[in-house]
């Protein structure tokens, strides 16, 4: 299809806007010029790839096969400028490599998901056409900014129609990194029902990976996603500062069919160690509330431990040394006994959401970078 686009005459196009480049809306991409298109497909010699895939194994349409040992869907040639977080700018980058003989312009497209396995709906976030000399690698590069907690994978390919091999020009990474507890969704887009079965397996010894659910059925039409949930736990005597992976694979057996995978994610996991959290409570002119109590609790039973709590001094401000990237409830009590809670991940630092209360209610002002559950209605005197 690309080599039909890219071999087509379009001297009599007419842009139907700047968005759309030479596409017409009468003509399309152009007239067909069949005999250009198979020169250019008997002299490609330009394979354009991700440095990370194998040679062989790969299928058209598909993540690519990794060379060095790892799943498909983790392939660490993609890379985010820092963890990414809600509303938190950011940028994705990956490195493309042309094992070919010839230069080639190509486009690459740049997008998200949903944390799970056997989704194929992605969220396009961006393309950039970029130089490669034969031979060469260069870094290419998306600005991405989260807005949601839920688009945690990364799929990126290559179109360039010249392509000499078009099995290779798709790779993603599934990677969430958080102590102990993660959650992943399982699609069937087999458009049959299918018998799904869940592996992980932790690559370092004596760290537990487990999931909730290891098999289950799922019809694509009456059916809603699985919702399965990922632990791995460090030992007991695991220092601060540890870290481990779990590999999750998914399987599906189609109706009278063959057992195949249909993808997976990685979840890596590490020893928190405990450190400072700041936030803040105002009023709704921005205003700073004096004694106003605070609680922070673990949410996850292994982390599980005495609340933490403050009270808001002269500027609002208050200080509380917990776990960072660890589920946890915060609960807010302002003058009055108005109080509300949330779920969040908070990090070092002043990471809490800023409290706004109001002469009726209370507000939670969602300010990054926090990774936010629904939050809990205001109430009056919840809190103790």
């Amino acid at each position: 299809k690309q080599l039909l686009i890219d071999s087509t005459d379009r001297t009599r196009n007419t842009a139907f806007n700047a968005a759309t480049g030479n596409w017409d809306s009468s003509l399309g991409w152009g007239l067909v010029r069949v005999g250009k298109a198979l020169a250019m497909a008997a002299g490609q010699a330009t394979d354009l790839t991700f440095p990370n895939c194998a040679a062989t194994g790969s299928t058209s349409g598909q993540p690519c096969a990794l060379s060095n040992g790892q799943p498909s869907w983790n392939n660490s040639d993609i890379t985010t400028a820092t963890a990414p977080r809600v509303n938190i700018a950011n940028t994705i980058g990956v490195n493309v490599a042309n094992r070919g003989t010839n230069p080639a312009v190509a486009t690459v497209n740049f997008g998200v998901m949903i944390f799970s396995a056997g989704n194929n709906h992605f969220h396009h976030i961006g393309s950039q056409q970029v130089m490669i000399a034969a031979g060469q690698t260069v870094p290419v590069s998306q600005a991405w900014t989260p807005a949601s907690t839920d688009h945690t994978c990364v799929q990126i390919s290559v179109v360039f129609g010249q392509d000499s091999d078009y099995t290779n020009n798709m790779t993603q990474r599934n990677l969430v990194i958080a102590p102990s507890t993660y959650q992943m969704e399982v699609n069937n887009s087999l458009l049959v029902p299918a018998h799904f079965d869940v592996v992980a397996t932790s690559e370092r010894a004596n760290w537990v990976c487990s999931v909730d659910q290891q098999t289950f059925d799922l019809d694509p039409f009456s059916d809603c996603p699985r919702k399965v949930t990922i632990t791995l736990r460090a030992p007991r005597n695991a220092a601060i500062g540890q870290r481990a992976r779990c590999q999750v694979a998914v399987y599906a057996t189609p109706a009278n069919g063959e057992r195949r995978p249909v993808g997976g994610v990685t979840v890596e996991s590490y020893v928190p160690q405990v450190c400072p959290v700041q936030g803040q409570v105002v009023d709704q002119a921005g205003r700073p509330v004096l004694r106003a109590r605070i609680e922070l609790s673990a949410v996850e039973p292994e982390h599980a431990g005495v609340p933490a709590h403050a009270v808001t001094d002269a500027a609002g401000f208050f200080a509380v040394r917990t776990l960072p990237d660890v589920l946890q409830r915060l609960r807010v009590r302002g003058p009055g006994g108005l109080s509300g809670e949330l779920l969040l991940r908070p990090m070092c630092g002043p990471s809490l959401p800023r409290v706004v209360v109001g002469k009726d209610a209370l507000r939670l002002d969602y300010l990054p970078p926090i990774v936010v559950e629904d939050p809990v209605p205001p109430t009056r005197g919840a809190a103790k």
